[in-house]
């Protein structure tokens, strides 16, 4: 099963340039060379599983995985496209702009003391999303290992396709 959705992105002339810069960035890259995350950026962003093991076994992980997704990053980020494949899955994002980010109270604290930054804050969102579909995935499925090769910042694979 494939669940894909693609929309019309703001700032680009066509979609076929877009598609042009996005084939370019999924080439296999070395983890020093992961983007940063920044205000204003696009980004492609994927992860695949542990071992090849499916990351959705029926409709309803599909829509929990999306569900999830928006509950903890849809504050910070606008998503263009994304496909969810049986292993892995891709999505195109673009990083709001400070003032038009919605940050929990910690969040701003943090932000307010300089102790962190968006890349920060949206690395950890990814690995709280992580944690909480491989939680429920492997409960549903009564398995003991994680399903994501990325829970640390190293290991989720971001690539800037455009700076704001």
């Amino acid at each position: 099963m494939l669940f894909c959705s693609q929309f019309a992105i703001r700032g680009f002339k066509s979609l076929k340039a877009l598609y042009c810069d996005y084939i370019i960035a999924t080439m296999p890259i070395n983890t020093k060379y992961q983007a940063t995350f920044k205000h204003g950026s696009f980004y492609h962003v994927f992860n695949r599983s542990v071992e090849g093991i499916n990351l959705f076994s029926n409709e309803g992980n599909y829509i929990f995985f999306l569900h999830k997704f928006s509950e903890y990053l849809s504050g910070i980020l606008d998503v263009y496209a994304w496909c969810l494949l049986p292993n892995h899955f891709h999505f195109l994002v673009f990083v709001r702009e400070f003032e038009d980010c919605l940050f929990s109270d910690k969040e701003i604290n943090e932000l307010r003391d300089h102790s962190t930054d968006i890349h920060t804050i949206l690395t950890r969102r990814f690995k709280n999303f992580f944690l909480c579909y491989s939680h429920s995935y492997k409960r549903q499925l009564d398995i003991k290992t994680n399903i994501f090769n990325a829970l640390s910042d190293q290991r989720l694979t971001r690539m800037i396709i455009s700076a704001g």
